[in-house]
């Protein structure tokens, strides 16, 4: 998912666009440059927080999976016992 060409490019896009903002905005506006600055973190903080979810889901598939293979395990253990 974090992969994604459509949630690589718009991320691209955002930082892209924020980025020529603030190299063709006048020197002196600082209020600006400084809503644009605050935008390219709010962006960074976006990608780590959804980065987060996603590893944290994975992770999450990954236990359940897991405890389900120590299931039918244990199962065939006693099936056999």
């Amino acid at each position: 998912m974090l992969e994604d060409d459509l949630f690589t490019d718009a991320i691209s896009e955002i930082r892209d666009w924020c980025h020529e903002q603030w190299e063709s905005s006048p020197i002196d506006d600082v209020k600006g440059r400084e809503n644009l600055r605050i935008m390219i973190g709010v962006v960074n903080r976006f990608e780590k927080i959804f980065a987060t979810h996603v590893e944290t889901g994975k992770l999450a598939l990954k236990q359940i999976s897991d405890i389900e293979e120590r299931r039918k395990r244990l199962r065939l253990l006693r099936r056999s016992a």
